[in-house]
């Protein structure tokens, strides 16, 4: 069976919280999203069951080892991955949370 993402996601920048959201909806920047379409299915051009296909998978590749624990993630490669693909700012760390 596979793991409920209905979790929380903070994105903080020092000790201060920029974003919140439930881990479905974190804001992946478009380009990523018709990246990963294409790479997933050939779809330069996604519809919502793309999207949310491609949505799922990145934060199952991104979080999936996590998903399950309160967890503080500030390590320097991971927050670096994840800036590539998440529609924010900046941020240093996040916070997962059930």
């Amino acid at each position: 069976m596979r793991k409920k993402k209905n979790g929380f996601i903070s994105f903080y920048l020092g000790d201060k919280e920029i974003h919140r959201c439930f881990l479905p909806e974190i804001p992946i920047s478009e380009e990523v999203i018709i990246e990963k379409s294409i790479l997933f299915f050939s779809d330069p051009e996604p519809c919502i069951i793309h999207r949310s296909a491609v949505r799922s998978r990145m934060i199952e590749e991104a979080f999936g080892a996590v998903l399950t624990e309160n967890a503080k993630l500030s390590d320097h490669a991971f927050i670096t991955g994840l800036k590539e693909w998440v529609a924010l700012d900046s941020f240093d760390s996040v916070i997962i949370s059930n």
